[in-house]
């Protein structure tokens, strides 16, 4: 066990709270939550007591989701900053967009930048990608904005910079959720927001899944796939794959909730809506 691990079970025995906990340790949230899956899910050498086990996984199930959301808010993903298949005219549309609609929420997929460094390009390194994404954001306006990051953006975190970091030491109004998967809330459900990823935490029970990395827009049962907002299609440029984002409308309605997705694409000077899909989320009976 790392001596980061051995410190978070040395609070746990004081029955430390978890924000306490990111306080002493100065990291953020998302990296929290990571360390105490790792304890929690036995992936160290250390057996714990078992009040010390019981008082992290309540510590954990009660901070791991972060936020409830209960207003319209807008999804994106895939907007490889940095990359020749960048599309600032897309970012510039959905600025606009933002700011006549009203939204104040935002959660990004994942894959913020591209992280792929070639000599050839304007952004042919590190610092000069990490530089540029934090100058797009830097634009957008006020409101509320959650990152989840990708197997692009961990590339920086190799060379030294956490993207995630540097987008909340720049705003606080932006929040890393980690890499690769997270949970929030809408109405007090939970939903796992996720990029390419196969983690799944059998202390959560998610009912719906919204996921990025795909680069196309899909609904499926329980899961909707985000499109990109960039000109990168790997899987060729097909209906699906059309740039844009989608807004999400919650709406709680006696013991159920409604989500109600709307999917907009990019078209010269306009942002279309191409799509409506709702779903129910049902109340859980235990």
């Amino acid at each position: 066990m790392t001596k980061e691990l051995e410190k978070i079970v040395s609070m746990a025995k004081e029955e430390m709270n978890f924000y306490k906990m990111k306080e002493e340790l100065e990291v953020p949230k998302y990296e929290l939550l990571r360390d105490f899956y790792k304890i929690i899910h036995h992936k160290t050498e250390m057996r714990l007591p078992w009040d010390v086990e019981y008082y992290l996984r309540k510590e954990y199930l009660k901070n791991i989701s972060f936020t409830n959301l209960e207003e319209k808010a807008i999804f994106i993903s895939d907007t490889h900053l940095g990359s020749r298949e960048e599309n600032i005219f897309y970012l510039e549309q959905l600025k606009d967009f933002l700011k006549k609609a009203k939204i104040k929420t935002l959660f990004h997929g994942g894959d913020i930048g591209d992280g792929m460094v070639k000599y050839d390009l304007k952004y042919n390194n590190y610092a000069l990608q990490v530089e540029h994404i934090l100058e797009v954001f830097r634009s957008f306006p006020e409101m509320k904005m959650f990152f989840l990051a990708g197997n692009h953006d961990e590339k920086y975190k190799k060379h030294g910079d956490d993207i995630l970091a540097l987008l909340e030491e720049m705003n606080p109004n932006m929040i890393g959720l980690g890499y690769y998967q997270a949970y929030f809330k809408v109405f007090q459900h939970p939903i796992s927001f996720e990029h390419h990823s196969q983690k799944k935490d059998a202390l959560m029970q998610e009912e719906f899944i919204i996921s990025g990395h795909s680069h196309e827009a899909d609904f499926l049962p329980g899961k909707v796939k985000l499109p990109t907002i960039s000109d990168s299609m790997p899987n060729r440029r097909t209906n699906k794959s059309t740039p844009g984002f989608l807004v999400l409308t919650p709406k709680k309605i006696k013991n159920n909730v409604n989500l109600t997705f709307e999917r907009y694409v990019f078209s010269n000077q306009k942002v279309l809506k191409k799509e409506q899909k709702e779903y129910v989320l049902k109340k859980i009976v235990h």
